[in-house]
């Protein structure tokens, strides 16, 4: 192995010669740890694979090393349990030494919560907003956990350097990942239990990440449990003072709430336990900080006394602090609440019967238990190796790991058969539990249940067009989990476009083509374009003029696009009119050598995608699981990894949309262009065969 430097793992041989001073970074050869009880540098762990460097930090239970990984030759951070009091260790020695006494009961229960919070952590590996953690493992009469190594300052850190806070918008930016973080922890039901500006990390690269999961248990928001008592004065909720209580997201939604405040005001809240007894805390607004209303509010939401009165979930704290959801200060809405509670005693009284009678119909309806089940997914795909496949497999694998006893086979099926291959199935019995309805071809309505429950039981208003999904899909047959949006692309090597805002209408899109003679419309930006279609009976009408269109249309360019895309992308054509779903192609194929720009709301109509249907063969509890399911590709991680990862269309998550743009700047779009954006429901995918069948 060789020698390296235990400061930055920089090789310190060089021939026949071996430094005593390392070239690199100055480190002095001998140099002790900063404890004598800590780990000698240069020891090694686990058969010699781990070599240990430097100290990073020691606290109150652990010591943090950063390491080297000799099989995977990477810098790695490892944390070693050495609870203080508990424990000694003879100097320039591994094995860790129990105190005699009653401590070693005390010693062994907390190696196991020290291997449960690997475990935690181990869950979220491929979350990039969580520390990821290699390895785990006992050794010298201790335990292990091997992390990513992170370089660069925590958040109290980071405030601290920039004069002791930071503004509400430069916090939000950071705070967003911790939030998407907490909420696949809380999906998980699992809470942080210790979220704090110390346990944020910001990455030399302005990557964020939450760390310290030493806290973290399972949420226990329908029963008190015991739990250990984790305080972090001015961050930590009144219940998590005591031993026993329930604890929820609203636990984390305190502390986080509680760490913007600090980040904004520069003070941390008085503490939770002392505000129960005279609650004086100002709003960041009273002590001069300069943010919008709507988020004043927000945050002092979040710190509510009563958990009842803070945020529930997560996305729904992120909606109010991005002014997406309308909330009160908490004594506000406590008042708005006792008033509203005498009105409604008064009022059961007067309808209990009919109250009784329509609660009894409700949970009949709504309030169902899913048990285990296997699905059958069909995914249009030409094998298991495509992109879309394995993308849905991971989804799959997650959703079966969230959900004890859900299991979820995948099948591939060729986009072009998959609808015979659908009503094929239909007549043999053998349909799957859940496929794509949106695919253009013959109705399969009848193929499909109402999709009432998912329908009534989702968050409409965490996503774009969905609090309208009734009149986009009047059927209720189909759900979407992504949207397309017609763009223009340009080669910037061949032409220089100008643009006013992001947006640009056909009429100057039309004269630009002409002056470079390009010719590059394309079926599908047709059908989103100026058609005008009726729709009556489920049937679909185009006007004459609608038709004369298409037949102009199929005379003059390529029907499907494909091969306009490749001339595009090798350098021929200088204008590309595609959709979001071309984004990847030509992401990849030019490189940073093209331009984006959106057309005007009045010449088109966006389109929702990834349409997933429910089969009407399959057994009831089969049916609300594959429903379960689309509601599990709807939530913020999925989306992110669907769309964000893969960028192939746009997500519907108003929270993913956010991150999408974030990562893809190109894709700015001012909240009221989506607000008026006319959209194509279910009838798309007829009007694509209508449309076809009439340039043919």
């Amino acid at each position: 192995m060789a020698r390296r430097c235990p400061n930055c793992f920089s090789d310190m041989e060089h021939g026949k010669h071996v430094y005593e001073v390392c070239p690199k970074c100055g480190w002095v050869e001998g140099t002790p740890p900063k404890d004598e009880y800590h780990l000698w540098p240069r020891t090694v762990l686990q058969d010699g694979r781990y070599m240990i460097g430097t100290v990073i930090s020691f606290g109150g239970f652990g010591i943090t090393y950063k390491a080297w990984d000799t099989q995977l030759e990477q810098i790695v951070a490892i944390k070693e349990y050495y609870p203080a009091g508990l424990v000694n260790r003879i100097p320039k020695t591994k094995e860790v030494l129990v105190l005699p006494g009653d401590k070693e009961t005390a010693y062994l229960h907390g190696i196991r919560r020290f291997l449960e919070e690997a475990r935690n952590m181990a869950k979220f590996v491929n979350m990039p907003y969580i520390v990821d953690v290699y390895n785990y493992f006992e050794e010298n009469n201790t335990a292990y956990i091997v992390m990513e190594y992170l370089d660069g300052v925590d958040l109290k850190q980071y405030v601290q350097i920039a004069g002791g806070k930071i503004s509400y918008e430069d916090a939000l930016k950071i705070l967003e990942p911790v939030m998407i973080a907490l909420e696949e922890m809380h999906h998980k039901k699992l809470l942080h239990r210790d979220v704090s500006p110390d346990n944020i990390f910001i990455t030399v690269d302005q990557r964020v990440k939450l760390i310290d999961f030493g806290a973290a248990r399972l949420s226990r928001e329908d029963e008190e449990a015991t739990l250990s008592i984790i305080v972090k004065p001015g961050y930590t909720p009144p219940e998590q003072y005591r031993g026993k209580s329930r604890q929820g997201a609203y636990t984390d939604i305190y502390a986080l709430g509680a760490t913007l405040y600090w980040c904004i005001t520069g003070e941390k809240p008085e503490e939770s336990i002392d505000r129960k007894i005279s609650d004086d805390l100002k709003s960041p607004k009273k002590m001069g900080v300069k943010l919008p209303e709507y988020a004043d509010r927000a945050i002092m939401k979040s710190l509510a006394l009563k958990a009842g009165l803070r945020f529930s979930k997560i996305s729904e704290f992120r909606l109010a602090l991005n002014n997406k959801k309308q909330v009160d200060y908490p004594e506000i809405e406590y008042m708005k609440k006792k008033r509203l509670s005498i009105a409604l005693v008064a009022l059961s009284c007067l309808v209990f019967v009919v109250a009784s009678a329509a609660v009894w119909s409700y949970e009949q309806k709504y309030n169902v238990t899913i048990e285990p089940a296997h699905l059958t997914m069909w995914v249009p795909a030409e094998s298991e190796e495509d992109e879309a496949f394995q993308t849905l497999k991971t989804i799959a694998e997650e959703f079966s790991s969230s959900n004890t006893g859900m299991i979820v086979s995948l099948v591939p099926v060729k986009e072009e058969e998959y609808n015979q291959k659908l009503l094929e199935a239909a007549e043999e019995g053998t349909m799957p539990d859940l496929f794509r309805g949106d695919i253009p071809g013959p109705d399969l309505s009848e193929l499909c249940i109402q999709l009432d429950y998912l329908e009534h039981t989702l968050d409409k208003s965490a996503y774009w067009f969905l609090e309208d999904y009734k009149t986009y899909f009047p059927s209720e047959r189909m759900m979407p989990t992504g949207f397309d949006l017609p763009a223009v692309y340009w080669n910037i090597n061949r032409v220089s476009m100008e643009k006013t805002g992001t947006t640009m209408d056909y009429e100057s899109l039309a004269k630009q083509e002409e002056a470079i003679g390009s010719s590059v419309w394309t079926l599908p930006e047709l059908i989103s374009g100026g058609l005008e279609y009726t729709v009556r009976d489920g049937e679909i009408t185009l006007g004459e003029t609608a038709r004369e269109a298409v037949r102009q249309f199929a005379e003059n360019v390529i029907l499907h696009g494909d091969e306009e895309e490749t001339d595009f992308l090798e350098g021929k054509e200088s204008i590309y009119i595609g959709s979001s779903t071309d984004y990847a192609s030509i992401r990849s194929g030019l490189g940073g050598q093209y331009g984006i720009s959106l057309l005007d709301q009045d010449d088109i109509r966006g389109r929702f995608v990834n349409c997933w249907s429910v089969s009407a063969g399959s057994v009831k509890n089969s049916q609300y699981a594959a429903m379960k399911l689309i509601d599990f590709l709807l939530g913020e991680y999925m989306q992110n990894l669907y769309y964000v990862q893969n960028y192939d269309a746009l997500p519907l998550n108003r929270t993913s949309l956010i991150q999408y743009q974030e990562t893809y700047e190109e894709w700015q779009m001012e909240e009221a262009y989506l607000s008026g954006l006319p959209m194509i429901g279910e009838e798309g995918y007829r009007l694509t065969e209508l449309v076809q069948s009439i340039a043919e």
